[in-house]
């Protein structure tokens, strides 16, 4: 496969996980539809995350920093969904821990979609931007959640 192909599989993966995770977020019904959506945006995810990787080993210009971008952006959502399937909630002991991993791994991903945009030709240079918006909107909701779960409740 060519350059061109590789970059076009890595923007149809993070396409189709935006449309998915974009779906499932509006069937949030709790009901079986749901959750087979998250498990299907889960699985485009990771295989997106691992063409992203495969990228880095067959393209060797400057554009191997379009497959970092989506690496930096998939790592975010990556950290979000394991703490989705561990079930963290604000019962759980220690949930702090996964907070704050989510957060340094957020800030890495800023400073390496930061660096890719510079980097980027073409029309690829858009990506970066998306993403740093996408990752900075799921970055609010768990702030939110994160001073949800700090708030003192007597149960």
């Amino acid at each position: 496969m060519t350059e061109r192909h590789w970059l076009w599989i890595n923007l149809g993966g993070v396409i189709a996980f935006g449309l998915l995770t974009l779906i499932s977020l509006c069937t949030a019904i709790n009901g079986p539809a749901q959750v087979t959506l998250v498990v299907i945006s889960e699985i485009i995810g990771i295989l997106t995350f691992i063409f992203a990787i495969l990228t880095l080993f067959y393209i060797k210009d400057r554009q191997r920093w379009f497959a970092i971008s989506i690496l930096s952006f998939m790592g975010v959502w990556i950290a979000y969904g394991i703490g989705y399937e561990i079930g963290i909630d604000a019962q759980t002991n220690n949930s702090w821990i996964w907070f704050y991993l989510y957060y340094v791994v957020f800030i890495a991903s800023v400073v390496l979609l930061r660096f890719s945009y510079t980097k980027i030709k073409g029309l690829f240079k858009l990506a970066p931007v998306f993403f740093i918006f996408f990752n900075a909107m799921l970055t609010l909701y768990m702030i939110t959640i994160h001073t949800w779960y700090l708030l003192p409740f007597s149960e």
